[in-house]
């Protein structure tokens, strides 16, 4: 009996402790504000990984093994559920020394000073600011999910790229005898800044992206580093050096 008279009162003392923050939540408007039952499973069971101050790293992976690794979620459910909540404004982002951090906003008034008085701050806190960071949407992705997309924006930049070329084929077209002329009078040299470079490439003087066609007249020859580099350029540099 005495040895378990000690712990009763320490579940006690914490059951106490955490009662006015579950009573907050299920009186907030917030709560009410979330989308679904899921990211307010979620809050309820962030508040039990945060540290006596309210604060958490934001690590997706981190938040994902710790907030509910038995449901199985993936890592798309628990970045939605923290983008909710940071919408909602029950949660916000900030950083020190370089990592990012989350913390429960108004946590003062969700658990008062019962829970500090359990000591100093696992993580560290904010500095004092009148302004905080919002979530970096970057911080929340896998690198599967950046490798989706990159492969996405790249379907996307060619797509762009096919539309404004069949758009310049309307205005003009070129063969390939006449392409070959060109670099038979460039002799192998960038026009441009006159290297010899291995391989040249089609270059169009008007870019596509300003309506420039797919006519002989609007293509020179160019090196990579000049082609890529050239910009908003619309410089004809073979009739510049008197080559056209």
């Amino acid at each position: 009996m005495n040895e378990q008279a000690p712990q009763q009162v320490r579940r006690r003392l914490k059951l106490r402790a955490w009662t006015p923050v579950f009573r907050s939540i299920t009186r907030s408007e917030q709560m009410a504000d979330l989308p679904d039952n899921e990211c307010r499973l979620f809050f309820v069971m962030l508040l039990t990984c945060v540290d006596s101050w309210g604060h958490f790293e934001l690590d997706l992976d981190l938040i994902n093994s710790t907030v509910w690794p038995l449901l199985k979620r993936s890592d798309t459910d628990t970045r939605r559920c923290l983008l909710e909540l940071e919408r909602v404004g029950m949660i916000r982002g900030y950083s020190q020394d370089g990592v990012a951090w989350l913390e429960i906003t108004k946590w003062e008034e969700k658990a008062g000073t019962i829970l500090r008085k359990r000591g100093a701050p696992k993580f560290p806190p904010p500095t004092p600011a009148p302004e905080r960071q919002t979530l970096d949407p970057r911080l929340l992705y896998t690198d599967q999910d950046r490798y989706l997309y990159a492969l996405q924006q790249g379907r996307r930049a060619a797509s762009i790229r096919q539309e404004r070329l069949r758009a310049a084929r309307l205005k003009g077209t070129h063969t390939c005898e006449e392409w070959e002329v060109l670099l038979t009078v460039a002799q192998g040299h960038c026009p441009r800044c006159g290297a010899l470079a291995g391989s040249l490439q089609k270059d169009h003087i008007v870019p596509l992206c300003y309506g420039g066609s797919d006519a002989i007249e609007n293509i020179q020859p160019l090196c990579r580093a000049c082609n890529c580099s050239k910009g908003r350029e619309t410089t004809d540099w073979l009739a510049k050096r008197g080559l056209r």
